[in-house]
């Protein structure tokens, strides 16, 4: 009919492998509705089978030429739906679908409902941990969708969060963090706009070492440090677990290769500063591994900068040697500029921990 939708026609015939005119008679009888039409097209197919005919009697030894001519599959699916509305299956269920990411899982589940076998979709971008076979075996060479959105397996370091700072610590290198989401496309711009940028790669190979995980594989990375908007891009001090810098938004590659970062940790001096006296203060405690503690008195206004400048000039080694302070999983370097009370350290044990 004339008023068709030409993409309708196209599913139909796409998942029941029939013609043109096939397609138009069901759609027609189905009000245009793809769903109610292949319904009506698979109950006519059940008919090849020994079956009654509309009248009740049994048509033994009808020719399967019968069953195929169109008027007759025309006919008896209208009188079918009339008749006997109960046997219609319900509508195809819609199936959604997002442009990459995700998994198959409303796919699948479409396809078992329905009993209908459909083409496999385009190859998406699921999980970017241990992905570089995948990828390089089953990609089509024109599937351009991935060629654009693949991840930089050639500078990605396929090891999980401590292994990646242990391995650029004994490296000297800096450690890079890229957390991508699969559902923001701006964090997945990241792979076609700056991971794929020649200079981008080369200072990278140079000078860090590149994690990238997707926010699910990342969850040991966001259980320290806390993750507001992707795209999310961290250089990581590995000695210290510093996050020296931080991107929560796109970012050109010109942009991100005038950015430089100094330590925070490096630039706290071993100072030594008079106990401090009088109600509005706190002791913590701090023990090192091998269980000795020191006390010392804070007042509740001062900065943790000055639990770190402690450490440096009273404990041997302290001051040439990396460490972090540890307060219930807490990195306190994130809170260095915070003071006592306002980061929850009164009356705490701080443990002090050597890289």
């Amino acid at each position: 009919m004339e008023d068709m939708e030409d993409d309708s026609i196209l599913q139909f015939c796409g998942i029941t492998n029939t013609g043109h005119d096939t397609a138009v008679s069901f759609l027609e009888m189905a009000n245009g509705n793809v769903g109610q039409a292949i319904t009506l097209y698979l109950e006519t197919r059940d008919l090849e089978a020994p079956a009654h005919n509309v009248r009740g009697n049994t048509r033994e030894g009808a020719a399967d030429s019968d069953i195929s001519n169109i008027d007759t599959d025309v006919e008896i699916a209208r009188q079918l739906a009339q008749e006997d509305k109960s046997r219609i299956r319900p509508p195809i269920a819609p199936i959604r679908d997002i442009l990459v990411g995700g998994d198959r899982t409303d796919i699948d589940l479409g396809t078992r409902r329905t009993g209908v076998t459909r083409p496999p979709p385009h190859r998406r971008i699921q999980n970017f941990a241990n992905l570089e076979g995948e990828f390089n075996s089953n990609t089509a060479p024109n599937d351009r969708l991935n060629e654009l959105y693949n991840p930089p397996f050639e500078i990605m370091c396929p090891d999980n969060f401590e292994r990646a700072r242990t391995r650029a610590r004994n490296e000297h290198k800096w450690l890079m963090v890229d957390i991508q989401n699969n559902n923001v496309l701006s964090s997945l711009a990241l792979n076609r706009d700056l991971w794929s940028d020649k200079t981008v790669r080369d200072v990278i190979r140079e000078h860090f070492l590149f994690l990238q995980v997707n926010s699910q594989n990342g969850r040991h990375y966001i259980s320290f440090y806390p993750v507001d908007n992707y795209p999310h891009i961290a250089i990581i001090d590995p000695r210290t677990g510093e996050r020296l810098k931080v991107w929560s938004s796109e970012i050109t590659p010109t942009d991100f290769l005038m950015a430089e970062s100094g330590s925070v940790f490096d630039s706290i001096l071993p100072v030594e500063r008079d106990p401090v006296q009088g109600p509005n203060t706190t002791v913590i405690k701090f023990r090192l591994a091998d269980g000795e503690t020191t006390l010392r008195r804070f007042g509740k206004s001062d900065p943790v900068r000055h639990l770190f400048e402690f450490i440096k000039s009273s404990v041997p080694k302290a001051e040439k040697q990396p460490f972090e302070l540890v307060c219930y999983s807490d990195n306190l370097i994130e809170k260095v500029n915070m003071s006592i009370e306002d980061a929850g350290l009164a009356n705490v044990v701080v443990n002090i921990i050597f890289g």
